[in-house]
């Protein structure tokens, strides 16, 4: 387990301190509350009716983008499909969000890209309050997920980054499986429990200044 640890910002940490805790104990509402997305398709349109309980309403990439732009302090994202292909870029993460699949087939859902394209990465997360955590992220030609920017309280466990659905088979990504750098007013990130193995670059990469480690 790594847990970073920042320089101290104290009013934010104390409203990001309480959103975190929820986020930890991997709770998931049902859907009929408000702020929870069920990715219900394979397909990976703009598809952002995410509300409504019709089938294939709601792609990953659309609930990522509602959930950047709905007020309120957490929005959670979990899946009816077991396997998302990406023919572009996710967009960013910049508002507090918690991708977690509750029952998801085989305990993980997969993220992989229809095609290698040059400096993708899977997730890039650029907000506050993220948390991601039972997928398998492979394959892609950039890093697996990058932190970076106004992040801070990010969780990230319990994913496989770099290894297949099989969750055995080498399918690196070209850059790190985990990049965390360049974060400001960031107070603390964890990356606990992940399998993180077969990326071409590394497995973790921690860069910036004003960082301690601790395990």
């Amino acid at each position: 387990m790594y847990t970073l640890r920042f320089s101290p910002a104290l009013r934010l940490a104390a409203v990001i301190g309480a959103l975190a805790i929820g986020m930890l104990l991997g709770r998931s509402p049902a859907r009929s509350e408000p702020g929870f997305y069920l990715v219900d398709t394979t397909s990976d349109a703009l598809l952002m009716n995410c509300l409504n309980a019709m089938p294939g309403d709601c792609s990953l990439r659309g609930a990522i983008t509602k959930a950047n732009i709905q007020p309120g302090p957490i929005q959670f994202i979990n899946f009816a499909t077991p396997v998302i292909t990406l023919g572009s870029p996710l967009p960013t993460l910049v508002a507090p969000m918690s991708i977690n699949p509750s029952a998801p087939p085989d305990g993980q859902i997969e993220i992989k890209p229809a095609a290698v394209t040059t400096a993708t990465n899977a997730l890039t997360i650029q907000g506050p309050a993220v948390q991601v955590r039972h997928l398998v992220i492979h394959s892609f030609a950039g890093s697996g997920i990058v932190v970076s920017g106004a992040a801070v309280a990010t969780v990230i466990a319990d994913n496989y980054i770099g290894v297949g659905a099989d969750l055995e088979t080498d399918k690196g990504n070209g850059g790190y499986g985990i990049a965390i750098g360049n974060t400001a007013t960031t107070q603390f990130n964890t990356v606990a429990n992940n399998v993180i193995a077969g990326n071409t670059l590394g497995g973790v990469l921690i860069t910036g200044s004003g960082h301690g480690l601790g395990r």
